[in-house]
């Protein structure tokens, strides 16, 4: 969900399909990003993540994202963030489904 293009929210649930011995891991979160200029083209946004792996581990992770639309109803955005000393790429896709 975006609001008026600054503040935009999102929820992802995230599992493994593959059979190994420990069962199924999965890992659920809200993401609350603020874009820094709303009414350009490019856009910087700040992030915040909150998760919870297997039902037991919370995480919190700050992040950074940089956002393009080239047209009105379509954006696309690239986000980079640390877990644990490790890399974090989040890649999307944006396109308005209703319009104002």
């Amino acid at each position: 969900m975006n609001f008026n293009n600054r503040i935009e929210l999102n929820y992802a649930y995230l599992f493994s399909v593959d059979g190994d011995e420990n069962g199924q891991s999965s890992f659920q979160s809200t993401q609350v990003k603020y874009y820094l200029n709303p009414k350009g083209r490019v856009n910087l946004g700040l992030g915040l993540k909150l998760g919870l792996y297997d039902n037991q581990f919370a995480a919190v992770i700050p992040s950074i994202d940089l956002r393009y639309r080239p047209i009105d109803d379509l954006n696309v955005s690239a986000g980079f963030a640390r877990v644990d000393g490790f890399p974090y790429f989040d890649l999307s896709l944006g396109i308005r489904v209703f319009s104002k």
